[in-house]
């Protein structure tokens, strides 16, 4: 278990379309430490890991340089599980899902911690004042395969992607949606040496549906000058 003051990311979304809040400040401020806690087993078919946290996401805000900040705050939280399951050999599956609120200052590939949503008047274009800062729902999904064609060389490959459930009053251009897949070739030639060549793919989808991909190919050596006492 552990107390932890992480930083959050509070998306400040459509407020400045409000003429109340046209030359507004959002940005977050982080008082209090998030719970965490994490169990592992170690059976013979590899590992099962369970972890959870709760945390109150702080921010601040003022709809105008005249007026005083005003503080406020969310409690968010989150779940993960994770396994490493032993196939063949040295071979092994890696599964690894999260989910939760606000726990988006944990995940690698995009989101946001906390982003408004508005109440929308049935006749009127315009949102009306009724404006709440919301926890955003963050999901993501690993899966990978660790195969060794010899004892020298070995590959991995696989996808994961994470999926933000965006509020009604963030921006077109948000983040919504990041899918990554790899796969690689890695050699060991000598005792703590490592070459490997890796063919990369990502794909980013916005609130509004737009997308877009890259490919990248990347080359990586490694020498590891300690040493592990047995």
């Amino acid at each position: 278990m552990a107390l932890e003051k992480s930083e959050n990311d509070v998306d400040p979304g459509n407020i400045r379309l409000i003429d109340e809040y046209q030359n507004s400040t959002v940005r977050p401020n982080q008082t209090l430490p998030g719970l965490s806690a994490m169990y592992r087993n170690e059976p013979a078919w590899g590992h099962i890991q369970l972890s959870g946290i709760v945390r109150n996401v702080g921010y601040e805000y003022r709809p105008n340089p005249a007026v005083a900040f005003q503080k406020g705050s969310e409690w968010g939280w989150g779940l993960m599980a994770g396994a490493a399951i032993n196939t063949i050999g040295k071979d092994k599956l890696l599964l690894q899902v999260a989910h939760g609120r606000a726990i988006a200052s944990y995940v690698n590939d995009g989101g946001m911690d906390l982003a408004p949503t508005a109440s929308f008047d049935p006749v009127a274009p315009m949102p009306t004042a009724r404006l709440t800062a919301e926890t955003v729902p963050i999901t993501g999904l690993v899966t990978y395969y660790d195969h060794w064609w010899t004892n020298a060389l070995s590959s991995s490959i696989g996808y994961s992607f994470t999926r933000v459930a965006n509020t009604n009053f963030q921006t077109p251009d948000t983040f919504h949606r990041g899918d990554y897949a790899s796969a690689n070739l890695l050699a060991y030639p000598a005792d703590k040496v490592m070459l490997g060549v890796e063919l990369l793919w990502g794909k980013r989808t916005d609130r509004d549906g737009s997308a877009g991909t890259n490919l990248r190919f990347q080359f990586s050596a490694r020498y590891t000058f300690g040493s592990r006492i047995q």
